[in-house]
């Protein structure tokens, strides 16, 4: 499609005897002609992209002169038709990226110069020189640049959703597999039935019931939470398109009025910080004033609790003291009454003579000796009466054999001696 840089400045090989060349000069020009062809062929996917972006009507003859040579036949007294065909091609081609480069350099210059009309392009040179190139190049690198920011663009966007969509399969995964368990538990183990060996309708219809509704639950849950999401979205978008309108209707003018207004917000901010900074100063006597009043009210508060508690305590110790008195007051009384009645006693009291105390003393010892010579009798009767107890025992057992009568007298004995 492109042969300036062919005819600018390589070196084509037909200009070397092929005889006469090394195999290391050969290898270097074909080395060197492959380049130029990457070269060439870079060149022309960039013109091509250049003139399908601005105009695609001007590749409509280049299309139909490369499906013409293909179709050119090989002989050799049709080459020169075939190589006038080509060069007339070519010229038409060089003028049409002529015509496209001056379009372009027309667009960029539009600024700081007249609208320059596409008939009037100069037509002497036939070729794209290297400022020409350089200015498409960037023209094609910015078109693509701009392609792949809106690829990237695009790609967030289709890898966001993927993502969620994948969270979304891995909830239903999770669900399902959570369903399944449950299903296997209730239904299948939990509800077969030994006897019919089968699993009741019942079990199934309830199970499906409750299933239905932690399901309508859990739908209920996720419609609020997409209403909500819904809400969120409309008011960011809201505010993305009043940001749009705010940013299309400020002006320069509106930068300057809020920068002035800004210095001015700063110095009035200055002022207010010094205000700020003298409260504080003010705030900070009044705290430690207040502080030294806490401490006094503090200690006070202390000290009246104190008074409090004593006061409390000696209330205490009062009604303590009424009681101890009321109580001493009552011994006080039972006490004159003994008094009373020791009085009386001493008045009434009659002395006896020593002769009737030997006397009295006299029975006494004689009662205690009669006393402990009863016991004496008492404990020698328990000991023969339990030794006669021990021979009716014997005989008892020796005499088994006899008669239910006799048995019935000596367990009467026996039950009256013991």
């Amino acid at each position: 499609m492109h042969y300036s840089s062919i005819a600018s400045g390589s070196e084509s090989i037909t200009d070397y005897p092929v005889d006469l060349l090394s195999d290391e000069e050969l290898v270097h020009h074909v080395e060197h002609l492959r380049k130029q062809i990457r070269i060439l062929k870079l060149e022309n996917e960039v013109l091509e992209m250049n003139i399908m972006r601005l105009d695609p009507s001007l590749m409509v003859g280049v299309q139909e002169a490369f499906k013409y040579a293909t179709k050119l036949p090989t002989a050799s007294d049709e080459n020169l038709g075939s190589f006038l065909k080509s060069q007339m091609t070519k010229m038409k081609l060089n003028e049409n990226l002529h015509a496209v480069s001056g379009t372009t350099r027309s667009l960029r210059r539009a600024d700081s110069r007249a609208k320059v009309n596409a008939s009037t392009v100069t037509r002497v040179a036939a070729r794209i020189n290297v400022n020409e190139r350089h200015e498409l190049l960037s023209i094609a690198i910015q078109h693509v640049e701009k392609n792949i920011h809106e690829w990237k663009k695009q790609c967030k966007t289709k890898t966001a959703l993927f993502n969620a969509q994948l969270e979304a399969c891995d909830l239903w995964i999770i669900d399902t597999e959570k369903s399944a368990q449950s299903f296997n538990e209730e239904v299948i183990v939990k509800g077969y039935d030994r006897l019919t060996q089968r699993i009741p309708a019942e079990v199934w219809i309830r199970f499906m019931i409750e299933w239905s509704k932690s399901t309508d639950k859990k739908l209920d849950k996720l419609r609020l939470k997409n209403s909500t999401l819904n809400t969120q979205y409309k008011k960011i978008k809201a505010t993305i398109g009043a940001k749009r309108e705010l940013s299309k209707n400020l002006t320069p003018v509106d930068f300057d009025k809020k920068r002035i207004q800004n210095q001015e917000a700063e110095k009035l901010l200055e002022i207010k910080k010094v205000q700020l900074y003298e409260l504080k100063a003010m705030a900070g006597d009044a705290n430690l004033n207040v502080t030294i009043h806490k401490n006094a009210v503090t200690f006070v508060n202390k000290y009246l609790t104190k008074l409090e508690n004593l006061k409390v305590q000696r209330t205490r110790q009062t009604v303590q003291i009424e009681k101890e008195s009321k109580e001493i007051e009552l011994q006080v009384n039972h006490l004159e009454q003994k008094v009373e009645e020791l009085k009386k006693l001493r008045a009434a009291y009659y002395v006896p003579d020593i002769i009737d105390y030997v006397a009295v003393k006299d029975q006494k010892h004689e009662l205690l000796y009669g006393i402990k010579r009863m016991e004496t009798r008492l404990q020698i009767n328990k000991t023969a009466l339990s030794r006669t107890y021990k021979q009716l025992r014997l005989l008892l057992s020796l005499g088994l054999r006899e008669g239910d009568k006799d048995t019935d007298t000596v367990s009467g004995y026996s039950e009256q001696w013991d």
